[in-house]
């Protein structure tokens, strides 16, 4: 009866080995399971609030916001006339792709060299003057003209025309008009967004240089 009971003991000993060896391997994918659905479940979440919650943000490989920003400048931006000739300037604007509804132009030239005969609004992609003002001794032009929302949008706009008379001969090595200017200022050349607070976005300017002969 001994040896009966060792072999009943030595078989359900194996019995139970091989029952602990599947619980083992059972547990095993338990634990896989749970441990791929908590990182499916964190991924999932992790998407939503980055999606619906979080504010955008630029990284390394992001593309940078472009500036907002717009340009003055003049043309011709180099020009040849003779002593008694009348020329004209164009005041333009680029925006830059942004809507703006102010262009204040303040324009030096050399008083000794020419003179203002005139300034030309009527086909300026603006429609309401502000400002226009001629001040023959200093040199300078004032000129401020705008146009109610949502303004204007454009690459290459006219501002206004300036009428110049050559009276004496001109040689210059810069530029001798040329914009009265300081970035971010609003009380020099200026370009206001149209974005009801008026915000000055003029980032840089282009004068031209006359040749009088």
């Amino acid at each position: 009866m001994a040896d009966n009971f060792n072999k009943d003991d030595f078989k359900n000993g194996k019995k139970i080995s091989a029952l602990r060896k599947k619980i083992s391997h059972l547990r095993f994918f338990i634990y896989v399971f749970l441990a791929a659905s908590v990182l499916m479940t964190s991924v999932a979440l992790l998407w939503i609030y980055s999606t619906f919650y979080q504010p955008s943000f630029e990284t390394y490989f992001s593309k940078p916001t472009e500036p907002v920003k717009a340009l003055l400048y003049l043309s011709p931006k180099t020009g040849h006339y003779k002593v008694g000739e009348e020329f004209l300037v164009d005041i333009l604007v680029n925006t830059k792709g942004n809507n703006v509804n102010v262009a204040a132009a303040y324009l030096i030239y050399s008083a000794s060299k020419m003179e203002v005969v005139s300034i030309h609004t009527s086909d300026s992609v603006f429609n309401m003057i502000a400002e226009e003002k001629i001040l023959e001794k200093e040199g300078k032009i004032f000129l401020t003209i705008g146009k109610p929302t949502p303004g204007v949008n454009v690459y290459n706009g006219k501002v206004g025309t300036i009428r110049f008379k050559a009276i004496e001969k001109s040689n210059p090595f810069v530029d001798n008009i040329y914009f009265d200017f300081r970035e971010g200022s609003p009380d020099y050349s200026a370009v206001f967004l149209d974005n009801k607070i008026g915000t000055n976005i003029l980032e840089d300017v282009r004068g031209a240089k006359i040749f009088i002969d």
